[in-house]
């Protein structure tokens, strides 16, 4: 069943613009990993220091497989110094789909 994992982050001071340059990279490497569907980061309008990764997931299982890789060190490269305090993890499944259109 698909995983939604929601992943929020807060940039480090005066650091919101690296962050949101470092996404793409990271976004990269996420999306080559087993398991992953589909992937976006996205920024806050209202709080621009607030990001937030959307990961579909195959299973919570190939999260953690990615967690355990090489590649998680790569990301972790690639935001190091960038964020601020710790990441907000959750997992979600889908109930409803989105649809497209006027009502």
């Amino acid at each position: 069943m698909a995983t939604i994992e929601i992943a929020e982050v807060s940039s480090s001071d005066g650091r919101g613009d690296d962050l949101e340059a470092a996404m793409n990279a990271t976004i990269e490497l996420i999306a080559a990993q087993p398991g992953v569907s589909r992937c976006a980061a996205i920024r806050g309008i209202e709080e621009p220091s607030a990001f937030v990764f959307l990961i579909e997931w195959d299973s919570v299982e190939a999260h953690m497989a990615f967690r355990d890789s090489a590649a998680f060190g790569r990301y972790q490269a690639l935001v190091e110094g960038l964020i601020a305090g710790d990441t907000r993890i959750a997992h979600y499944r889908p109930v409803a789909g989105a649809r497209g259109g006027r009502p």
